[in-house]
């Protein structure tokens, strides 16, 4: 009664639980194994002994374990049931029990042996009952006898198709899934260009400053000054040394007036003179007259002479052309001056359009300024680019109409402390701009 008891509750066709083997009447086979010395590693001092030794018996692991393999085959076989092996499952991995209850137990991680089912999610079945019911096959998950589990697998069990990577890297499945054959690559896509952020706007239109973004201005500037010094100062009888020395701090407070900024760049060739006038003044130098002029048009021709695009710009420039993105020129300054550096370094057939604060009437960081070139270019501020090096002009009044605002920092020297305006890119070469393009 008791081992009646015992298989009543025990899983039929289930896996053992323990290495252990159940109690039972042990055959001559096992009496004659148990007669040979043990092959078993020497146990640790205290663990509890075998069933095989003095004071072994049951123990609460063991109680309640599985028969023996032939044991649960010959049931399957009374049933008229195919046993492990026939029914394929010969790939089951031992599981833990789910106790007395029926009903279907699967597991999806187990491995199988059939080919080409290994990772597809086909589950594994325990079927189990409380064993006074004739276990009953599953017609949906039990495999016929004499067929391959491969194939009962596929002619009952669909597999769901594999999802796409993350929604956007679509290929020729796309439909099959209910998204788009058009839309947008995904981060894993080996076509996409990993410099440009996912969620950063084509360039619909795109706002060049000139001075010091595609022309080298200020490069050349100091050695202009002391060309210029030395060439006139001799005939004046003024040293040159000094005159230079005046000259640098003179610029810096000329240029710091952002009244007289505004006021004196529309005209260099006057700005330089008055430059030289009031170096002249704080050095309490008298100078013949025209000197001041000699020097402003010595230091001019010679700025003219050095300056050069950087070499970068003609090849953006072309870049962007070829693509068809709209170009515009928005540069501050003396109308001629300005004129004359577009001509001579041929820039004219790059934009289409070229506004001039002497020209036009006024210049950055009037808002004016920008619509009007954005109205030219037929492109929305939203869509539109502007690259410059002055934080002011062309990063942050773009900025407050809603163009993306590029610094260019050739000299890596970071934005400057204090400063409140954030651009959306900060760069060092034009050629940077182009993976924002895609």
């Amino acid at each position: 009664m008791r081992a009646l008891r015992r298989a009543r509750r025990q899983p039929v066709g289930g896996a053992r639980q323990s290495r252990r083997r159940a109690p039972h009447r042990r055959s001559h086979r096992s009496r004659r194994r148990a007669a040979r010395p043990s092959r078993r590693r020497r146990r640790a001092p205290g663990a509890h002994p075998r069933r095989d030794e003095p004071g072994g018996g049951a123990t609460p692991r063991s109680r309640g374990g599985t028969r023996p393999r032939r044991a649960r085959a010959c049931r399957r076989e009374r049933h008229g049931l195919p046993t492990a092996g026939q029914r394929g499952l010969s790939g089951e991995r031992p599981a833990v029990r789910a106790g007395r209850t029926g009903g279907l137990l699967r597991d999806a991680s187990a491995p199988h042996d059939a080919e080409g089912t290994r990772g597809r999610g086909y589950p594994v079945v325990r079927l189990e009952h409380r064993g006074d019911v004739p276990l009953q096959p599953d017609a949906l998950l039990d495999t016929p006898h004499g067929e391959r589990p491969a194939a009962a697998a596929r002619c009952r069990l669909r597999p769901l198709p594999a999802a796409p990577r993350d929604g956007r890297g679509l290929g020729i499945g796309a439909a099959e899934h209910g998204l788009p054959a058009h839309a947008p690559r995904g981060r894993d896509d080996p076509r996409r260009d990993r410099r440009r952020p996912v969620n950063a706007p084509a360039i619909a239109a795109l706002l060049f400053d000139l001075d010091d973004t595609l022309l080298d201005y200020s490069g050349g500037v100091d050695g202009s000054w002391a060309g210029a010094c030395h060439a006139c100062c001799p005939r004046a009888g003024v040293d040159p040394s000094v005159l230079l020395g005046a000259l640098a701090e003179t610029r810096r407070w000329f240029w710091d007036d952002a009244e007289r900024h505004r006021r004196e760049r529309v005209n260099m060739l006057g700005a330089w003179q008055h430059i030289v006038e009031f170096a002249l003044e704080r050095l309490g130098c008298a100078a013949p007259d025209g000197f001041a002029a000699a020097v402003a048009r010595d230091f001019a021709a010679r700025r003219r002479e050095v300056m050069r695009l950087f070499p970068d710009a003609l090849d953006t420039l072309e870049h962007f052309r070829k693509q068809g993105v709209p170009l515009g020129l928005i540069t501050n300054g003396d109308a001629g001056q300005q004129r004359d550096k577009i001509e001579r370094h041929g820039l004219a057939r790059f934009f289409d359009t070229i506004l001039i604060e002497g020209e036009f009437g006024t210049g950055k960081p009037e808002e004016i300024v920008y619509r009007h070139a954005l109205q030219a270019l037929g492109a929305s501020a939203t869509t539109a680019w502007m690259v410059g090096d002055h934080l002011e002009w062309d990063v942050s009044a773009p900025q407050r109409l809603g163009v993306r605002g590029v610094w260019m920092d050739r000299e890596g020297h970071g934005l400057p402390s204090g400063n409140t305006v954030r651009p959306h890119r900060i760069i060092r070469s034009l050629d940077e701009l182009i993976p924002l393009e895609r």
